[in-house]
Order: structure tokens, then C-alpha cells, then sequence
């Protein structure tokens, strides 16, 4: 039975938009919505195409709350808050990897 993360994700995203500070909203998507997108990814039958799909729409809603332009960097998303980044966890690379 294959899982159907991407809408559950959608949902939940436009959910988190009515939280009154930025901040929650980072915290939101960092700790509940992409940790609960992980444990289906884990345990599911998921593509990676589907995966690749749901970091576009994390994407996608990331720089439109922070008004970043379109051809702000992918890894300024994705990379570590000591780094510099946003330290939002990369669904194609990491659900794989915690399978193992």
C-alpha cells in the first residue's frame, strides 16, 4: 500500500501557516511535520520521486514565508543553523538513510 505523504504533507503546511510567529513555524516544521513525514517514509513504501516532490513543496513554502527570492540556494535551506542555514532536514537524502 503505498502512502500518501505528499497531500498529508500539503495539509499539514498549510495548517502550520495560521501560527502567529515565524519562529513557531520553523520550530513546527522541524520538530512535528518533517519528523512525522520521516517515521511514514521510514516504514512505508515510498519513492524517491515522491520524496524529491515533497522537498519542493517545503521549499516552495519556505521561501515564500521568508519572501526569499526563487533562486535563493537550496542548500542555504537545507544546511546546518551552525552553518549558516536554515537547518531544514532534506527528505530525499535523510529517509533513505534512516531505513538502514
Amino acid at each position: 500500500m503505498k502512502l500518501d505523504i505528499k497531500n498529508k504533507l500539503v495539509s499539514a503546511l498549510d495548517k502550520l501557516n495560521k501560527a502567529p510567529l515565524k519562529p513557531q513555524r520553523f520550530f513546527g516544521l522541524r520538530t512535528m511535520i518533517l519528523r512525522g513525514i520521516f517515521h511514514q517514509a521510514e516504514l512505508g513504501n515510498v519513492n524517491i520521486s515522491v520524496l524529491h516532490k515533497c522537498d519542493q513543496q517545503v521549499r516552495c513554502k519556505v521561501r515564500q514565508r521568508l519572501s526569499l527570492p526563487s533562486d535563493a540556494p537550496n542548500a542555504y535551506i537545507h544546511a546546518n543553523t551552525k552553518d549558516g542555514g536554515l537547518g531544514i532536514t532534506a527528505l530525499r537524502w535523510s529517509a533513505p538513510l534512516r531505513r538502514l
